[in-house]
């Protein structure tokens, strides 16, 4: 019960409260502190070498964090930005000690619960008390975003992304019929298309397309599924750089004003961390200098969109890959490829080994490769996440669950490691060491 108590109720306090309550990070951080000791004083074993890939690429991360603060524009938020990102290492240490136990990985699982229930009681809210006044138009549930965010500091993209991480995470915890499962992810859209967060939805419905279709290949040819993963990673890259040669060209063809009203001024943003990230290659501008060089960047010079974003807290340049390139320069791009590299192959890894798990943790290895496929999806329309200021729920959330998928593979290489000694994994026998995992 202790255990139980030191591992849910801080996780579900923590993502399923504090998104709506003001200077969250005050009593988010003492919580999720409690998670990190809980871990540390799981720790039995010497980390494995699937677990020293990822700690290593997190403290290169973290590297190339501090050494973009050496030049940073803005050197008062210097020991308050790495004081975020050493919290946020430590913190993904910890629960990846914790998440060796499958038991442990239940648990946190269904901690979002709570996460899942508050969002619905957000949808509700705009629903009943909103939505009368303003309307359902996509116009008015923009509007409906503004509002939230100005008369109550409830950021709705926010809440969208961890509707949509909660949704997973549930459906991984629970065992759910066909239709049980069709339900809660019709359930979640709606809920989603509610918060007004058109980022989200597309990155949802893309990472489920490319589910579907590399499934699709697999059945055909596991060969063939294998080779659709570096495929289509290589086709979202080389699609960014397309855009990114080109910019000036796409603007040309379709204006710049329909390219603005289609991305909500994300094809601004883009060019302009673009050029910054171009100025500053090695270093980049230093953590949270975005919006103070932002104008000067702007196509155009755009004065209008400009006081539009420097009106926002956070959000950056909408896309991670941009921000940590902008900001953190060529050092942190390196290092949050490498991250989301082996994410993938994580879940590559973990999917193909999915029949090893016992029956209950089956099912939510179904969903890893569509939960790491969605995190990078919407990562090229949000700052947020794995790459983002270390300092927001959807921060802490995506390092939770990358250390989940992590934990994982490693587990799933020591189940293989253990079958081949003793047979399927339904025959081992009961005082058969699966603790431990040979490397990647």
């Amino acid at each position: 019960m202790m255990r139980i108590g030191l591992i849910c109720a801080p996780l579900a306090i923590a993502f399923g409260v504090i998104p709506l309550i003001e200077n969250t990070n005050l009593i988010m951080r003492p919580l999720l502190a409690i998670t990190i000791l809980a871990g540390l004083l799981h720790y039995r074993q010497r980390f494995t070498g699937a677990e020293l890939v990822w700690l290593t690429m997190l403290l290169f991360y973290f590297f190339a964090f501090f050494m973009s603060t050496t030049g940073s524009i803005v050197p008062d938020l210097v020991g308050v930005n790495i004081g975020r990102q050493a919290f946020t290492l430590i913190l993904a240490v910890a629960l990846l000690i914790l998440f060796r136990d499958p038991e442990a990985r239940l648990i946190g699982l269904k901690a979002l619960t709570i996460l899942l229930v508050m969002v619905a009681g957000v949808t509700g809210w705009i629903y009943v008390s909103l939505i009368p006044t303003y309307g359902f138009s996509y116009d008015a549930l923009r509007l409906i975003k503004g509002v939230t965010m100005t008369d109550y500091d409830v950021g709705l993209n926010t809440i969208s992304y961890l509707a949509v991480i909660a949704l997973i995470g549930v459906r991984m915890a629970y065992p759910l019929s066909r239709m049980g499962t069709y339900s809660l992810f019709a359930f979640g859209l709606f809920c989603v298309f509610v918060l007004g967060s058109r980022a989200t939805i597309l990155a949802l419905l893309l990472a489920w397309f490319v589910v579907w279709l590399l499934r699709t290949m697999w059945r055909t040819s596991p060969m063939l599924g294998m080779l659709g993963i570096p495929v289509v990673v290589a086709s979202c890259v080389v699609g960014w750089m397309i855009v990114a040669d080109y910019a000036v060209e796409i603007r040309e063809l379709f204006g710049a004003e329909v390219l603005r009203e289609i991305s909500v001024g994300r094809t601004d943003m883009w060019q302009a961390g673009l050029a910054m990230f171009a100025e500053r290659p090695l270093f980049g501008w230093g953590p949270e200098s975005w919006k103070l060089m932002l104008l000067e960047f702007l196509p155009g010079a755009d004065d209008r969109i400009f006081r539009v974003i420097s009106g926002l807290e956070s959000g950056s340049f909408h896309n991670g890959f941009i921000a940590v390139s902008a900001e953190r320069g060529s050092l942190g791009l390196a290092s949050a490829v490498l991250m989301q590299v082996y994410l993938f192959w994580c879940a590559a890894r973990v999917y193909m080994r999915r029949e090893l798990f016992d029956e209950r943790e089956q099912q939510a290895v179904q969903y890893v490769p569509l939960l790491v496929l969605f995190m990078f999806a919407r990562g090229l329309a949000e700052s947020s996440g794995l790459f983002g200021n270390a300092n927001s729920e959807v921060d802490y959330l995506s390092y939770f669950m990358a250390s989940y998928v992590v934990a994982l593979h490693v587990y799933g290489r020591s189940l293989e490691d253990a079958a081949r000694v003793y047979g399927p994994a339904g025959e081992l026998p009961a005082d058969a060491d699966v603790s431990s995992a040979a490397t990647a």
